[in-house]
Parts: C-alpha cells; structure tokens; sequence
C-alpha cells in the first residue's frame, strides 16, 4: 500500500468536508469510516540470504528474540489516535524437523514473530527490579506485553509472505498498556536448538485517526 498517497487522500476528503462541516465532526466521521493516515512506516530491506534467528547459549540473546523493526517513543497523542498496526513478513523456518506429523502445517512450530509493547525506560530502575530481556534489550520490572503476530510453516521448505492488522477496536491488551513513553517493537523469535527464523523482509505500519491539524 502507497502510505504517501492515502495520507493525501484523507488530507483531501478532510479539506472537502471541513468547512462546512465543524473540525471535530469530520474527524468522527473519517473515524467512524476508518479512514485512517499512516504515522509511522518502518521496513528492513530484502535480505539475501535471509536474516537467520536461532536460540543460542553463547550470546546474551539467549532467549532466540531478535527486534527487527522498533517504532519511535510513543506521545499521548500517539497512544489515544492508535487505531491499526499492519505487520508484514516474508521469512520460513528451517526446512525440517523431526516431528513428521506436523510438517507443512503451523502446528509445533517453533519460529514464530511478536509484537512486544517495550515500556518507558527507567534510568534509576530499584535494586529488587526484575530484568527481562528482548532480543538485546533489558527491561526492568514488570515483562514487556507480548502478542502472537504469525507463526512459520512448520519444516517449511519455500519463503511466505504474511500481512497482519492488530485493530484497537478487538480490544487487545498491547493497545491498553501502551502509555507516553513506551514503543512498540515487532521481534522475531526461535526456541529450541536447530530452529532457525528464516527472515527475507519484515515491515511495520501505524494507523491512526485524524486530529484535524
């Protein structure tokens, strides 16, 4: 999707509308229509070879996390006008396993993408703070808010492309808890030894509503 040329076209219907109509009306009604303009578009380039992410005992990421995109630190404004993210990715796995029932399927797979509310940083985190680490990223205090984007095609052998939208209005939790300050990351992830995420390109899109500026 051309994010310039929808934005120009939400600019336009709201020039047409308003006047006559008050500001505050055109913005409920593009709102209540979802016309919505994209305020952030981030994307990692084609990779070739991919970009390979495994779980590793050796390195700090242990985990298998690896943030491929990270949004700016998020305003009021920011989190109260969030309607949409649209999550892309062309990746697979690592072609095989040993669990035969489920290859081919999204079953048992262990290469998988979240979107992770990563909170306001603390400069002075308290001693008894807990860490939790996102791919190299620590966090203190309560785990950052995860949600499930798109597993991989278990023993996949081919590249897919998904497109994924987390719409406010499904009232998941990542919009309840995101506050000033926190970002929005979209991560990659592997558990077990001998699974690989495969990642070929990855993008993230905010939707949100008119403000009438």
């Amino acid at each position: 999707m051309d994010t310039v040329l929808e934005n120009r076209k939400i600019r336009s219907i709201f020039s047409l509308l308003s006047p006559p109509l008050p500001c505050e009306l055109v913005t409920y009604i593009l709102d209540l229509a979802e016309k919505w303009h994209c305020t952030v578009s981030l994307s990692i380039p084609h990779a070739s070879p991919p970009l390979c992410i495994s779980q590793s005992r050796s390195t700090r990421n242990a985990c298998g996390d690896h943030i491929l995109l990270s949004s700016p630190f998020l305003t009021r404004q920011d989190v109260s006008q969030l309607r949409k993210i649209t999550f892309t990715m062309t990746s697979r796995d690592q072609g095989w396993s040993s669990t035969s029932g489920s290859q081919g399927t999204y079953d048992d797979s262990w290469t998988w993408f979240d979107a992770v509310v990563l909170p306001p940083e603390d400069q002075h985190p308290p001693a008894e703070a807990v860490p939790h680490a996102v791919g190299e990223c620590v966090y203190y205090g309560p785990p950052p808010y995860r949600h499930h984007v798109q597993h991989n095609r278990h023993a996949g052998s081919e590249m897919e492309s998904y497109r994924v939208e987390l719409w406010r209005l499904d009232g998941l939790g990542m919009f309840q808890i995101m506050k000033k300050g926190s970002r929005v990351a979209f991560v990659a992830c592997a558990r077990f030894p001998g699974w690989v995420n495969r990642v070929q390109d990855a993008g993230m899109e905010f939707w949100s509503a008119e403000t009438g500026r």
